[in-house]
């Protein structure tokens, strides 16, 4: 649990205040906010693009930031997937695929 207290102060195992809201969960976080304000501006300046966050830590906290990114930032539910080391193969790439979509070679775009 140790390693996952950079991630978020949240998620220290000596926190033992209320649980945030979805809101505070990423907005108290200094790279939380960062990771979600630079994907805000991404999708300002290139509506098109996809993007991905990678993190090895507090993958379990992965549905908040989905969550976030649909209530906050103003995905849609088919602009956010979640890819983990425990997601098989064929699933990551069914997801890639259908976020980011191949073109008529069969190439991702």
């Amino acid at each position: 649990m140790q390693e996952k207290l950079p991630y978020h102060p949240y998620l220290s195992p000596y926190y033992d205040g209320e649980a945030p809201t979805l809101k505070e969960f990423v907005e108290n976080s200094p790279k939380l906010n960062e990771t979600m304000n630079l994907i805000r501006q991404n999708k300002k300046d290139i509506p098109e693009s996809g993007q991905l966050i990678y993190s090895e830590l507090a993958v379990e906290e992965f549905p908040k930031l989905k969550e976030y990114l649909l209530q906050e930032v103003g995905y849609k539910l088919d602009e956010v997937g979640i890819i983990t080391g425990a997601t098989s193969k064929p699933n990551r790439l069914k997801i890639q695929d259908e976020l980011f979509g191949k073109n008529k070679s069969g190439h991702r775009k």
